[in-house]
């Protein structure tokens, strides 16, 4: 058994992707990434650059084989299944699903990473696929061809909101939301949405966790030759379980009270109908004042209330954003993450 790509319908090897058509999505990013795996290249990949500047890192083989070891074993993905490929392959987690289904056979279509990677396959069926909360957001809205054609999902690059978590109960599948960035070969810790949603955090076969003085989250992997320190504050519950509580580089400090930014968000999500993100200003009596800002035009005030009501519900009066800016388009990474900027 041998590892197939799936292109148009039409099965292809990877070892010869010169020999891969035209049509072929993301063909120069995924005849790079072949040739330097199968000719025992250094593989390079670059960060998605969503806290700052974009670096490029280089992976160790027997990682990436352990990585994704631990993802079959936890998963239970069987040895020639098939799965599908709808992320950019020059970043990590499509990396990632390339080089799972180099080193257990399987039979991978692969599409163009647009937000409906559904949408124009004939009678898609799938044991195993990774997409972005967007790309499940669009798939969830298609009747035909929806994410109910891929047994198991994992969903990651951004946090899964309520609202999604919510919608997702309705599936067949199994969903999980992901933790883990391109130090540590994308995911390490996985959360449970179906059929009931988790509120925590399991890591995978061969890691464990600790946290820092400043309770950010620690990883320690079988795969990897070094821990990984994150910038992300967790709630400990043992070695191998945790709840995130979102960035601390996000946190906001007014009036010496101190707010996370995501957690902020998650308050509020499903409530406006533009993109948004909360993050803190500078203030000359507050030290840092919260400000919410919006893509497009200012929300209806009736909008503006109530996410000033919820605010108050769920996090206290000191919670709720002294400012609301609007900027025309939001400026992201590669991946697809909003670069958390101010407008000027």
């Amino acid at each position: 058994m041998q590892a197939e790509l799936i292109i148009n319908g039409k099965a292809y090897s990877p070892e010869y992707p010169e020999k891969l058509p035209n049509e072929t999505p993301m063909r120069a990013a995924l005849a790079t990434a072949l040739h330097d795996w199968y000719n025992d290249e250094v593989i390079r990949i670059s960060t998605s650059g969503s806290t700052g500047a974009p670096k490029v890192i280089t992976l160790d083989r027997d990682s990436i084989k352990g990585s994704a070891a631990a993802t079959s074993a936890f998963f239970g993905i069987p040895e020639g299944c098939a799965a599908l490929l709808c992320l950019p392959v020059d970043k990590i987690a499509g990396r990632m699903m390339l080089y799972r289904a180099l080193l257990h056979n399987w039979k991978l279509t692969i599409t163009e990473p647009v937000t409906s990677p559904l949408r124009n396959l004939k009678d898609p069926s799938f044991h195993f696929s990774a997409m972005t909360p967007m790309q499940v957001r669009k798939s969830l809205e298609q009747q035909l061809n929806g994410v109910h054609a891929i047994r198991k999902l994992i969903i990651g690059g951004a946090p899964v909101g309520t609202k999604l978590e919510n919608d997702l109960r309705r599936t067949q599948n199994e969903c999980y939301e992901t933790y883990g960035m391109t130090e540590t070969y994308t995911h390490i810790a996985v959360r449970k949405l179906t059929p009931q949603a988790e509120d925590h955090f399991e890591c995978l076969p061969g890691v464990s966790i600790r946290k820092d003085t400043d309770g950010c989250l620690i990883v320690e992997a079988t795969h990897l030759k070094t821990p990984v320190r994150t910038t992300d504050r967790i709630e400990l519950i043992d070695h191998r379980h945790f709840r995130w509580l979102g960035r601390a580089d996000y946190v906001i400090n007014s009036g010496g009270i101190k707010f996370n930014a995501e957690q902020l968000e998650a308050a509020i999500e499903g409530m406006l109908r533009q993109r948004f993100f909360i993050t803190g200003e500078a203030d000359d009596l507050l030290g840092e004042r919260i400000v919410l800002v919006v893509e497009g035009s200012l929300p209806p005030a009736a909008e503006i209330a109530a996410i000033k009501r919820r605010m108050i519900e769920i996090h206290g009066k000191y919670a709720v954003p002294r400012a609301i800016k609007t900027k025309d388009t939001f400026e992201v990474t590669s991946t697809g993450k909003i670069k958390r900027k101010l407008p000027e």
